[in-house]
C-alpha cells in the first residue's frame, strides 16, 4: 500500500486536502489526517491537484478513416498517446470501415491496452446496420462479452444504412435488457450526421417510450449548427448530448461549434450537465464531402483535443473545475456502465492524475500504478 499526501484533492467535488491510499488498483481510503500504517511509499502531492483519471467514451482505439482509399486510414490508438491526455479509460468503436476493421479487432485491442496497464471497454455494432455482432446478437454481446459496455449506430448520415425507427427501438430495447442481466445501464452510442432528418427519430422514440431515452446518447451534435440546436430539445426529452472535442471549423464545417462553445451555450440553457459529456473521437477521420459524395479535405481527430479543451473550459471560467471534470470523468462512467471509475472515493479504481496548479499534467496513475511522469519534471 502506498499513499499521496498533501494535494488538493477534486472527486470530482472539490474536499480540500487528503491523504489518498491505493493497494492492489484500488483507492482504500481517502481522509484528512497524515500518513499512517505501513507504507511502501509516501508521494508527496503539495502543491499538486489529485483528479479521477479521465474517461474518453469515443475512441477508434484500432483507428477509422477508409473514405478515400485504404491510403486514408488512420492508425491505432498507441498508450502513450492516452497518457499524454491524462486518459485512463476509453471506449473502443469502429468507424466507417467495419470491412477491413473487425470487431474481433476491437476486442483484441481494447485486451491489450488493458494489458499494458489503462482500461478499455468497447462498443458493439457499428455504422450500418444490422448492427455487426460478436456473437451474433447485440444481447448475447452485451451479457457473455465482459469488454462489451454499449453499442453504436449511425444515423443522419449518407454513410449510414437508415435504420428505421423500429429497428432502432429494437436495438434500444437489447440495449436496456442486455444490460439489465449484467444489472447496468448502458447506451445506445449513436453517431449522428449532416442529413435533414438529424436527430428527430431519436426525439419522437423519447417522448413516445420515454424508459428508453435514458439509454439514447447522440454524438458529434457541435459538428453544426443546426445538429447542435436538435441535440438542446433532444435533451430536454431525457436523452444525452456528447461533444466531440475533436471537431472543429478547421477540420469539417465552417459553423461546426469548439467543444468549449458548445458547453458554454449549453451551460446557458441551464440543462442539467448529468446529460452531457465530452469525448475525442480519437483517431477517427473528419472529413468533409463535395455535392457529388466525392472527399474534398480529410484528417484524423486529436485524441488530446479533450484534454486540451477541458482546460479552456476551466480557463475561460465556463465551468468551474468541479463541473467541467463531470464532463470527461463521472459522467463518461455513467454512460458506459463503469461504477468503479470516474471518482476519488474508497472501493473505487485508482484511477489518477496529479495536476499542477495551471492543469498541466504532473503524473498519471493507473489502476494503481503510477505509469507516466511529465517529460519535463
Amino acid at each position: 500500500m502506498y499513499c499521496i499526501y498533501g494535494a488538493d484533492v477534486y472527486t470530482p467535488e472539490a474536499i480540500g486536502k487528503q491523504t489518498i491510499y491505493i493497494s492492489d488498483e484500488k483507492i482504500v481510503a481517502v481522509d484528512k489526517g497524515k500518513p499512517y500504517g505501513p507504507l511502501t511509499e509516501i508521494i508527496d502531492g503539495e502543491n499538486l491537484i489529485i483528479v479521477p483519471g479521465f474517461i474518453d467514451l469515443h475512441v477508434h482505439i484500432t483507428g477509422a478513416g477508409g473514405e478515400a482509399g485504404m491510403a486514408s486510414r488512420t492508425p491505432e490508438l498507441s498508450i502513450q498517446a492516452m497518457l499524454d491526455a491524462g486518459i485512463t479509460t476509453v471506449g473502443g468503436l469502429l468507424g466507417t470501415d467495419t470491412v477491413t476493421r473487425s470487431l474481433e479487432n476491437l476486442l483484441g485491442k481494447a485486451r491489450g491496452l488493458t494489458e499494458e496497464g489503462v482500461s478499455a471497454v468497447i462498443y458493439t455494432g457499428g455504422y450500418n446496420f444490422p448492427s455487426p455482432t460478436l456473437t451474433g446478437n447485440i444481447r448475447k454481446d452485451i451479457f457473455l462479452i465482459p469488454e462489451v459496455h454499449g453499442v453504436k449506430l449511425s444515423l443522419a448520415d449518407h454513410r449510414s444504412s437508415y435504420p428505421e425507427r423500429i429497428e432502432i427501438e429494437r436495438i434500444l430495447s437489447d440495449v436496456r435488457v442486455g444490460g439489465m442481466l449484467r444489472n447496468k445501464i448502458f447506451q445506445l452510442h449513436i453517431h449522428i450526421g449532416d442529413e435533414m432528418e438529424r436527430l428527430s427519430i431519436l426525439r419522437r422514440i423519447s417522448e413516445d417510450r420515454p424508459h428508453l431515452a435514458a439509454h439514447i446518447t447522440a454524438t458529434h451534435l457541435n459538428r453544426s449548427e443546426e445538429v447542435y440546436q436538435d441535440g438542446l430539445l433532444l435533451v430536454n426529452k431525457g436523452a444525452n448530448m456528447d461533444i466531440s472535442t475533436g471537431l472543429t471549423s478547421k477540420n469539417l464545417h465552417a459553423d461546426t461549434l469548439t467543444a468549449s462553445e458548445a458547453v458554454k451555450r449549453y451551460v446557458d440553457k441551464k440543462l442539467p450537465l448529468s446529460n452531457l459529456t465530452l469525448s475525442s473521437d480519437g483517431n477517427g477521420s473528419a472529413a468533409e464531402y463535395g455535392i457529388d459524395g466525392s472527399i474534398i479535405g480529410m484528417s484524423a481527430s486529436s485524441l488530446n483535443s479533450l484534454y486540451e479543451e477541458f482546460k479552456i473550459i476551466v480557463q475561460e471560467k465556463i465551468l468551474p473545475l468541479e463541473g467541467a471534470l463531470k464532463l470527461i470523468t463521472c459522467n463518461p462512467a455513467v454512460r458506459l456502465g463503469l461504477d468503479k471509475k470516474g471518482k476519488i472515493a474508497e472501493g473505487m479504481d485508482a484511477d489518477i492524475l496529479l495536476l499542477r496548479k495551471d492543469l498541466s499534467i504532473h503524473s498519471v496513475i493507473a489502476r494503481g500504478k503510477c505509469i507516466y511522469k511529465n517529460k519535463d519534471i
